[in-house]
């Protein structure tokens, strides 16, 4: 009776904080507060829902010391979800495709894709690390430890605002997630705790209409950091870094403990994929340039029904992860690696990781020069150097990473069939330059590219060399002339033999 009440307001407590996630995407899309007041409300509900996260995932791993494969483990259903996501959006959305947003779904942590989710990823790193420090410590110098450091970040961060939407944001939240650890097994009395719990009922009146007051205050100072390109923190009671929320959120955790300790790592991780779907900057993106222009004139039921379709995909893929995708024996052996819970094994990681490299150093290499002869191209019809390559990389450089797979794939088609690392080289370097060179001629021609439909126009070559010019004609055959002496010159004296798999 006691496991059946226990579970059950786990769920509860659980799916309030999946709402909570969700809410901040699909819940304010549709209106832009004008009020400082209701941006007040939202900022406070925005910052309490990330601590609570950050502490109830602590307060579930503070039991003992975990391995770094629970960070990996962690990292893995953000990916899926990830994939999955991003799909949807691409679909939904095929003029928002973005190369930095396809690396963000295997590099969460490094491409700032949702900083709560790479929060998560970070502290569960440190975690045996934190874990054997609060051991060596008493209950009165962790509490001291972390409440000097929670002061200290405060302190730093009152004038300048937290990076809240970059993933250096992750490793500030380590501290609420050390806070989690340690609430799991402290021990407290019932007066303090209730002192505690008459303090938070007072701070959260006081922190909104303090800074509802402050905002006079603040703005002319945000205005004058604006004009030395600084930005200057308006919010910073209700920030992440309050200390008083601290004793909110705190206060809340100490409260509901004996049921928030004992959650399972599988059903916490159920958060995962909420915080993808809530916090990422292509899902805000989805939201509002999808959902808005459909919805923004149906009821609000709507959005709840949204909210509710996605709390329902979270669970899903939560399942299906812990249930299936674990199960795998190659996702075991994967996992299994990352057994690790200090610093020489994170050494051996790293290592690994330049094991990894130097296995693959060939395809790395390949990769990149065929991003070159892919970068090649665009100088066909761009002769400036600078605004060429700033064209690239702001606009095309989707377009430069899915060719570079599409001829790294020709490379190794042709490589296992004729096993010759020159001659398979040298046909996806004359695909990507031929097209790159017809390209520039087309465009000077009819200031437009060639179209895949076009490529059946090759057996009308009698019609194609006058378009081309007798000149351009001599120089591609000089080339391609060239290009055939030194493959021969290199298949003989330079002998290549990639280890692959047929």
């Amino acid at each position: 009776m006691k496991s059946a009440l226990r579970k059950t307001i786990q769920w509860i407590l659980l799916i309030g904080l999946l709402l909570g996630v969700l809410i901040q995407t699909l819940g304010f899309w549709n209106y832009n507060p004008t009020e400082v007041s209701t941006k007040t409300r939202i900022g406070i509900v925005i910052s309490i829902v990330q601590l609570i996260v950050m502490v109830w995932y602590g307060m579930s791993y503070g039991n003992k010391e975990y391995t770094f494969k629970e960070a990996v483990k962690n990292w893995l259903e953000g990916v899926i979800t990830l994939i999955i996501f991003y799909l949807v959006f691409i679909i939904s959305l095929p003029q928002f495709f973005s190369a930095w947003n396809l690396w963000g779904i295997f590099f969460p942590v490094l491409t700032s894709t949702s900083a709560l989710f790479s929060g998560i990823i970070i502290s569960l790193f440190f975690q045996p690390f934190i874990f054997r420090l609060q051991e060596k410590l008493n209950a009165k110098q962790n509490v001291l430890l972390l409440t000097t450091i929670t002061l200290l970040i405060f302190t730093l961060s009152a004038g300048n605002s937290l990076l809240t939407s970059y993933s250096i944001f992750g490793l500030y939240l380590v501290l609420p997630f050390a806070w989690g650890m340690l609430i799991s097994k402290v021990k407290i009395s019932s007066k303090c705790l209730l002192g505690l719990t008459v303090l938070s009922v007072i701070l959260l009146p006081v922190i909104y209409y303090a800074t509802i007051a402050l905002m006079p205050v603040q703005t002319p100072q945000a205005v004058l950091f604006t004009q030395m390109n600084m930005a200057w923190n308006t919010s910073m009671l209700m920030s992440p870094s309050s200390p008083l929320l601290f004793v909110i959120v705190i206060t809340g955790a100490l409260l509901f403990r004996r049921w928030m300790s004992k959650i399972s790592h599988q059903t916490i991780s159920i958060l995962i994929p909420a915080i993808i779907f809530g916090t990422t900057a292509y899902g805000m993106t989805l939201w509002k340039e999808k959902l808005q222009l459909v919805l923004a004139p149906v009821s609000k039921k709507v959005t709840i029904l949204l909210i509710l379709a996605l709390l329902v995909a979270s669970f899903i893929i939560n399942f299906v992860f812990n249930n299936f995708v674990l199960s795998n024996k190659y996702v075991q052996r994967f996992l299994n690696k990352f057994i690790g819970r200090n610093l020489k094994d994170s050494l051996n990681l790293l290592q690994e990781g330049i094991n990894f490299i130097k296995r693959h150093l060939h395809v790395i290499c390949l990769f990149a020069y065929f991003m070159v002869v892919t970068i090649i191209g665009f100088f066909t019809f761009k002769s400036n150097l600078n605004v060429t390559l700033v064209y690239i990389f702001t606009n095309r450089l989707g377009t430069v990473v899915l060719s570079s797979i599409f001829l790294l794939a020709i490379f190794e088609i042709f490589y296992v069939i004729t096993t010759r690392f020159w001659v398979a080289a040298s046909i996806p370097t004359i695909l990507g330059l031929g097209i790159a060179i017809g390209n520039g001629i087309k465009m000077n021609l009819r200031e437009e590219p060639i179209y895949p439909t076009e490529v059946s126009e090759i057996v009308n070559w009698k019609t194609l060399i006058p378009m081309m010019g007798v000149k351009n004609l001599i120089y591609i055959l000089v080339g391609f002339a060239l290009l055939i002496v030194v493959i021969i010159f290199l298949e003989k004296s330079i002998q290549l033999i990639l280890n692959v798999k047929r």
